[in-house]
């Protein structure tokens, strides 16, 4: 049988303080890059894919109407999530030529008159996608301004 040698466990400081922050936790360990989280605010500012940014939700509503009132479009809430731990939220609007919600279980009395004009509802691509952070009251956002459908005057009967 062996016997192990008497351990001893001091609790004085052997070696250098711990590290303060992350960034000197990463150096210590040697990690590497100390890029930010992906989906965090810095991280989605860097990256350009959040090319937007309002001061509060009513500056944004104030720059939606606007393009509401250029394109003769109407952006419609399609979506709200929770955030996770990177940021608190995100909406989603898309254009009202996309629809915000599913298929109305609408049947057509006449299912063979002319219509005047065709379906709202085509599937356009348009949508603004907005997040809000912890920490910060600025909210980033894209806009994906492109549309399948004519805009302006013609787009008039459909909003």
């Amino acid at each position: 049988m062996t016997t192990l040698p008497p351990f001893c466990l001091s609790i004085t400081p052997a070696g250098p303080a711990a590290p303060a922050t992350q960034a000197d936790l990463c150096q210590l360990l040697d990690f590497g890059d100390s890029r930010p989280a992906r989906g965090s605010f810095q991280y989605d500012q860097e990256s350009g894919d959040y090319e937007l940014s309002w001061e509060s939700l009513a500056k944004f509503d104030t720059w939606r109407q606007e393009q509401q009132q250029i394109d003769s479009i109407d952006l419609l809430l399609a979506n709200t999530e929770l955030g996770t731990r990177y940021f608190s939220w995100r909406r989603i609007y898309r254009c009202s030529r996309q629809g915000s919600g599913g298929i109305k279980p609408y049947e057509k009395k006449c299912p063979d008159r002319i219509q005047n004009f065709g379906p709202k509802r085509i599937g356009c691509p348009c949508k603004v996608d907005l997040k809000g952070y912890p920490g910060t009251h600025v909210i980033l956002g894209r806009y994906i301004r492109t549309h399948d459908h004519p805009i302006g005057m013609e787009n008039l009967i459909y909003t």
